[in-house]
């Protein structure tokens, strides 16, 4: 059976909670953390195949998090959702070590399936 398993990481639990009823409403095995031990925990033990990264948290920003999750499963795609506009997101995270962006508050959850639609169907979400 294929991974169908998504891992929401921010800091805003209205926002996980938007982002985990509309990705089971679609079929998909969603969790949330809150912070950063529980997302590490759940990331370890959930191993999804999809991880929605916010960019900016406390403690730890998304651009120091996201070496630490790709240490653990380098083969998870990190989508990093932020307030911060698409340059300043480019700049933190030089790497460009994610799958996608997307900018709070400016895209549709319809939009964030079909870009991973469109990205690679061998690794579509749906």
């Amino acid at each position: 059976m294929e991974n169908k398993k998504i891992l929401i990481i921010d800091d805003e639990p209205g926002f996980t909670s938007m982002m985990t009823s509309f990705l089971k409403s679609q079929k998909y095995e969603a969790a949330a953390a809150n912070n950063l031990e529980e997302a590490i925990n759940l990331f370890k033990r959930e191993k999804p195949k999809v991880v929605l990264l916010d960019g900016n948290m406390p403690i730890v920003n998304g651009d120091k998090f996201l070496p630490v999750l790709r240490s653990i499963n380098p083969s998870a795609q990190i989508i990093l959702i932020s307030g911060f506009s698409k340059e300043d997101i480019e700049t933190r995270f030089k790497s460009g070590d994610y799958f996608a962006f997307f900018k709070k508050g400016e895209f549709l959850l319809e939009d964030l399936k079909k870009k991973y639609d469109d990205k690679n169907s061998s690794t579509m979400l749906v």
